[in-house]
């Protein structure tokens, strides 16, 4: 560290109260701290650090429409990230707000973050330069020197230094069937380019990964395959196409894959076989270039300096070189532009900031790109298998043990917490206990909440993945679930409002047990954390027949059943009135063998279908002929199946008889309630479920 630094760093320590020392130390405080403490710690004390948070809260609107007196500041709290041994500190401030006439609970807070820097064009609040990164007055602009030569430093630092399997397979790669030559020597600004059909030759490439957008772009096609042998005018490509090319060569690569120009896309037959593909195209790759923001191939790919973390707040500091300190908001509120965004679960959150990671397709290109490099509004983002952090540095998030977050999927934590285990201990047991038999439940809840332009490509959009799990799992992959897993698989249901459920995918995809035969952007599997939950005693999987049309199998459509003995239970059910004056009804249980219910909670009995219907649409669709429960997982405790009655805590399965003659049934939804003392009823039967 700079002998500027380290001084700093001393006289900040010195002054520092037993709060603030604490962060410098260890990186958080131990008690919660308020905007009272921190005014008596500066004033009277002598506290740098709690003079900062002081002076920001009082001269600075980074509260905004949140200001007191209305809003009360419940907490305040200076973070320490980074660690000392492997990058520089840097510094966050959080600021917790109540509304003292708002109900108790979440809705009466607000959380603000933001992030502390100072710019290298003026001198930096010299006392805080071991804590504040700086960053450069072109910052924010992703064409610029800075942004490309930050790029080869990481891409540097991952191939040399980084020992996880995923950003380093021991493989040479091979070129793709095609790839765009963008040609070698002095950049020439338009230079055309062309379209290279390989010889698998072993050599460095880079893939893009971009929305396609609604206005009409280029692409191969039968018709000019010849022509773009031999030459693709630089006129003729969308600026997207224009800047991926452009920093491909002055990043030294001479090869760029894009699916739109290397897949002949009005031969069928081509996108069957290339398609399938795409996973080792990928995984080949040095490095994949997102265009995050781009809503379409005529967008571009950079975003320039005006972009940069709006809003700023700037805070004159004085000291022996005097000095500013910004502090740049990105709050937790579904707008911010940070690298929190990325590793959102729920696309919404990414819609409107980035686009190109709500596309379903987009799941396994990020994850399966060994590197993958987001062009962002303000700046660039990095992920691969150990890493992932964002050009300012403010936010990197190195390896640590902890599991990815329901909310959350940054792609360095997914392959160390998921796939490296598998990769590292073999075969071992992909029961649900162990974060191999969680792995895919938890990719597919991520994969269904983005969108798809085909519902029909639920299974291919994600087959590459499946392909990867395959190869490590050694199992059975059947439809999107897994042989090894297989009960823990079939226990998902659909989450969300009605209103989401689009109905079966058509023409069908998969058997109507597969997640993968629903439109439904909000699915979970109830196994994903299981406790004591397991497959409950007697239920047996006898035989699952599965045919794939598919050029590998992974794909769709996939026709087939499932062959089951188990404890079945007749039900019947009421109609419900919606809550809102929505024309979709739903379904709840009313009676069960000889248990009736007698509560007015509408709750109690509802039944999480997977398709959404009107009231005429359920009395056609059921035709007035009882339901079936099938129990697949039990909280069971001491209770267990006593005397032909169910006891505990039940995960069932929900289906209609298609055809009695023969026992066999379609799924319906789930259901999940606890029976407590009450038996019910149930006979071991073998039935089939396509």
């Amino acid at each position: 560290m700079p002998l500027l630094s380290v001084l700093g760093m001393e006289r900040l320590f010195e002054s520092a109260c037993r709060q603030c020392q604490d962060v410098l130390r260890y990186g958080w405080p131990r008690e919660r701290m308020d905007f009272e403490y921190a005014e008596k710690s500066a004033k009277l004390d002598g506290c740098r650090p709690c003079l900062l948070v002081y002076r920001a809260i009082t001269e600075l609107d980074i509260c905004g429409s949140f200001r007191p007196p209305q809003w009360n500041i419940n907490e305040l709290y200076l973070y320490r990230g980074g660690r000392r041994d492997s990058e520089e500190p840097h510094l966050k401030l959080k600021v917790k707000l109540w509304h003292p006439e708002s109900s108790w609970g979440y809705h009466g807070y607000h959380t603000k973050w933001l992030t502390l820097f100072t710019t290298r064009d003026m001198d930096p609040a010299w006392e805080w330069a071991g804590l504040i990164p700086k960053l450069t007055p072109d910052f924010g602009s992703t064409a610029s020197e800075k942004s490309l030569e930050w790029t080869r430093e990481m891409l540097k630092k991952c191939e040399e230094t980084h020992t996880k399997v995923h950003c380093n397979k021991k493989f040479r790669p091979r070129l793709p069937t095609r790839i765009l030559d963008v040609g070698t020597g002095p950049w020439h600004p338009q230079q055309d380019i062309k379209l290279y059909v390989t010889k698998k030759e072993t050599q460095r490439y880079m893939c893009l990964s971009h929305c396609w957008g609604t206005v009409k772009t280029i692409k191969t096609t039968t018709a000019n395959f010849s022509e773009f042998q031999k030459r693709i005018r630089w006129d003729n490509l969308p600026l997207t196409f224009q800047d991926a090319v452009h920093f491909t060569r002055r990043l030294g690569f001479r090869y760029l894959w894009i699916d739109s120009l290397c897949i002949v896309q009005d031969d069928i037959n081509d996108w069957k076989r290339e398609s399938v593909k795409m996973a080792e195209v990928y995984q080949g790759a040095a490095l994949t270039i997102a265009a995050a923001v781009a809503k379409g191939d005529d967008y571009g790919l950079h975003s320039s300096a005006a972009n940069a973390f709006p809003p700023i707040h700037t805070l004159e500091w004085p000291g022996v070189h005097g000095g500013q300190i910004h502090f740049s908001e990105y709050a937790f509120n579904g707008k911010d532009k940070h690298i929190d965004s990325v590793f959102h679960k729920d696309s919404r959150v990414q819609s409107d900031e980035f686009p190109l990671l709500s596309r379903g397709w987009v799941v396994q290109e990020r994850l399966l790109s060994r590197r993958f490099l987001l062009f962002t509004s303000h700046e660039l983002i990095w992920e691969c298998g150990q890493e992932s952090t964002c050009e300012c540095e403010s936010d990197r998030k190195i390896i640590r043990s902890q599991p990815m977050t329901s909310e959350h999927f940054p792609k360095d934590e997914f392959w160390r917490q998921f796939a490296l285990p598998l990769m590292e201990q073999g075969t071992g047991d992909f029961g649900c206990g162990t974060w191999q038999g969680r792995t895919w439940r938890q990719l597919v809840t991520y994969f269904v909440r983005r969108n798809l332009t085909m519902p029909t490509d639920r299974l291919a959009a994600i087959s590459g993945m499946a392909k990867e799990f395959h190869a490590r799992r050694k199992c059975r992959y059947i439809a999107g679930l897994w042989e090894d897993t297989f009960v823990y698989d079939l226990a998902w249901g659909s989450e969300g409002p009605l209103e989401d459920r689009k109905g079966r995918v058509f023409p069908p995809q998969a058997p109507s047990w597969s997640w993968a035969s629903v439109q439904n952007p909000y699915i979970d599997f109830y196994s994903i954390y299981p406790h004591k939950e397991k497959p409950l005693p007697g239920l047996e999987i006898v035989k699952v027949d599965c045919q794939s049309s598919g050029e590998d199998g992974f794909g769709g459509p996939i026709y087939g059943s499932v062959t089951l003995r188990g404890h079945i239970i007749e039900a019947t059910y009421t109609i419900q009135k919606p809550y809102d004056k929505s024309s979709l009804w739903y379904l709840q249980v009313e009676k069960i063998g000889q248990w009736r219910s007698t509560t007015n909670d509408r709750e109690w009995g509802k039944i999480e279908v997977d398709c959404n219907r009107s009231e005429e649409g359920w009395v056609e669709y059921l035709g007035g002929e009882p339901i079936y429960l099938v129990p697949l997982l039990g909280d069971l405790g001491s209770r267990d199946i006593q005397d032909g009655m169910i006891h505990g805590y039940l995960t069932l399965l929900v289906l209609k008889c298609i055809d009695k003659k023969s026992r066999t049934f379609e799924r319906l939804g789930m259901f999940r309630r606890g029976w407590e003392e009450l038996g019910v009823p149930a006979t071991e039967e073998t039935i089939v479920i396509v």
